[in-house]
């Protein structure tokens, strides 16, 4: 199911445009930490986005299906680039990096997917704990189902009683 998520976000999200109609990703990967580790990681093109599948708790619903909320946080990594600073110079290309969770929002919050149903849009933060990139995190839920397919005719089986030996 990890797999069948991943791919139905990635593919979602390469096609995530801006005002002006272009990709918003140049990379799109499974989280691993990387913006920790950006010396040893290999290198990526940014904006970039990574997605962390949360733990899964699966409740059993029976005839062996299965259910659960299914938590996504989109690390959006950007490069930090210009001043921020209040009527600044360089304040309106210095937070164009804050668009781009809502263009992800747009495609994305109320997406349904059969791996994981409709997607909500449900905590953003901005990290900015890193010398030289931003981890923007938009935290996003949606419910997964597994109902296993019936491949077996159903067999009716009729007790066996023995009585004595």
């Amino acid at each position: 199911m990890t797999k069948e998520i991943y791919n139905a976000i990635a593919n979602k999200l390469a096609t995530v445009t801006n005002n002006n109609g272009n990709r918003v990703f140049r990379h799109i990967d499974l989280w691993n930490t990387q913006v920790e580790f950006l010396e040893q990681e290999q290198p990526f093109e940014m904006p970039a986005c990574f997605i962390e599948i949360t733990p899964i708790q699966w409740q059993q619903l029976g005839r062996g299906a299965q259910q659960a909320n299914i938590d996504i946080a989109l690390h959006i990594v950007t490069q930090w680039q210009l001043p921020t600073f209040h009527n600044g110079t360089y304040q309106a290309a210095g937070t164009e990096y804050l668009d781009i969770p809502n263009h992800v929002w747009a495609d994305l919050h109320r997406h349904s997917n059969p791996a994981f149903g409709t997607l909500m849009r449900i905590t953003s933060h901005v990290n900015h704990n890193h010398a030289e990139i931003i981890d923007s995190v938009e935290n996003y839920r949606g419910v997964a189902q597994i109902v296993p397919q019936q491949t077996e005719t159903p067999v009716t089986a009729s007790p066996v009683i023995t009585i004595g030996q």
